[in-house]
């Protein structure tokens, strides 16, 4: 979802997670999410290195992200 592709441009990283938290239980894993949600949440407050968040290339406030 955060990459460019042929047919449409790559989404925000709020909407990005936005969309996997309406689909989760339906079209992903609710585990999976949560998993990597709390990956996506340690990048932002540096708590890891940025390997995930780095494709979006931008700081992000994680109060403004979507809760699982």
């Amino acid at each position: 979802m955060m990459t460019d592709r042929p047919y449409r441009v790559r989404l925000p990283l709020e909407r990005a997670l936005a969309e996997l938290q309406r689909n989760c239980g339906k079209q992903f894993d609710p585990e999976m999410i949560r998993a990597f949600c709390r990956v996506v949440l340690k990048e932002i407050n540096g708590d890891r290195p940025r390997v995930i968040t780095s494709t979006a290339g931008r700081v992000y406030d994680a109060t403004r992200l979507p809760t699982f």
